[in-house]
């Protein structure tokens, strides 16, 4: 129980107000001192102490009064223990509000967990809002997911994609220099295609020891009830399905219209079930079969390099600096945000010298046509 006005308003259990001052940048400071005897008991071996080591300020971030910052300032003190068998010699006050080694109080995580889940703002929004880093706000709120979601019920039919999500993170390992991925972009995702559960489960990466990890993690029982795994064309996963499922799953890629009339990616067409309609066969791509082609008087060379050398005409060459040119520019400037600055540099470098090696074989050959042109 509180034990003044000021205590009960400030609302944390186990802490008492000695004082409220407007703080210098904005908002207000609230000074308080423990007001719980089980904070005087040794988490070690539970000895209730008196003896006094030092006294100290701790600064917990806690929520906002009103839409103003409350920079709360908790005097506690650090005490020793009183048993000469216990190996902890030293212990600091703390109330469940604000547990130990914790900067952050817990109704200030219930805040941004709540945020996220009621309202569906990002965590990074939430973490704003409430002054904390982004990984705090996502720890609450996975804390709270993971208490009220369920494992997934066995399924008989499991399906397996990728998902890109973002954009992939590096770093620079310190020892060898090299880049190293910090997040992967793709992910792995797992859905029931005949139930009603929708999305199992997703891992970071899209290896065959990813979407082992995943399976790994079932029970015995729900790797047993899986009849079929459907996946795409990805010797990856197979190899993934063949370690860690039963070797009598049917595993394989699924026709377009197949599975019970489900359409692209599994879904139902619309209006219900209807007829299935076959796979479309694979057809061969037409290729039309071109002679040599013969050197004719003012005929257009095939390089930009060539056009420039005989002074003459090739559509190439408008295609070249109008259409291809603006394209390669925005490539290369695409990418150099994208990729690595090392890699890059290495594609520019690599593409300068294939560029440049083609230009000087195009350009002898280009001399001998316009003799042979010439000649004619």
């Amino acid at each position: 129980m509180f034990e003044d006005t000021a205590s009960a308003l400030f609302g944390v259990e186990g802490l008492q107000v000695t004082g409220v001052e407007p703080a210098p940048g904005g908002g207000i400071e609230v000074w308080a001192v423990t007001a719980c005897e089980a904070a005087a008991a040794c988490p070690e071996c539970g000895t209730v102490s008196d003896r006094v080591h030092e006294t100290v300020v701790t600064r917990p971030r806690d929520v906002r009064r009103a839409g103003e910052a409350v920079d709360l300032r908790w005097v506690k003190v650090r005490r020793k223990c009183g048993s000469q068998q216990c190996p902890r010699k030293t212990f600091t006050e703390w109330v469940p509000a604000v547990p130990p080694r914790c900067r952050i109080t817990a109704r200030l995580r219930e805040q941004a967990a709540g945020e996220v889940t009621e309202r569906g703002i990002t965590p990074a929004e939430a973490a704003r809002h409430a002054g904390i880093s982004w990984p705090s706000a996502h720890d609450a709120f996975t804390a709270r997911a993971d208490a009220l979601l369920q494992d997934p019920a066995p399924v008989a039919r499991l399906g397996i994609d990728e998902h890109r999500r973002g954009r992939a993170r590096f770093a620079v390992d310190q020892r060898t220099g090299e880049y190293t991925v910090l997040a992967d972009r793709w992910h792995t995702c797992f859905f029931d295609l005949d139930g009603q559960q929708g999305l199992l489960g997703q891992v970071e990466g899209r290896t065959a020891d990813d979407a082992a990890y995943w399976l790994a993690g079932a029970t015995p029982a729900w790797r047993d009830a899986v009849q079929v795994v459907c996946i795409d064309l990805c010797s990856i996963y197979a190899s993934a399905v063949r370690r860690m499922l039963p070797r009598d799953v049917d595993r394989g890629p699924v026709p377009r219209g197949a599975a019970g009339g489900q359409g692209r990616r599994g879904r139902a067409p619309p209006g219900g079930a209807g007829p299935v309609r076959p796979a479309r066969p694979l057809r061969r791509p037409r290729v039309r079969h071109q002679g040599p082609a013969r050197a004719e008087p003012g005929a257009p060379e095939p390089h930009l390099a060539g056009s420039v050398a005989t002074r003459s005409y090739s559509p190439g060459t408008v295609s070249g600096v109008g259409a291809w040119a603006p394209l390669g520019l925005f490539a290369v400037l695409r990418s150099r945000q994208l990729l690595p600055r090392p890699v890059w540099r290495r594609g520019i470098m690599a593409g300068a010298l294939i560029l440049g090696s083609v230009a000087l074989l195009a350009l002898p050959l280009s001399h001998k046509s316009t003799e042979a042109m010439s000649g004619t």
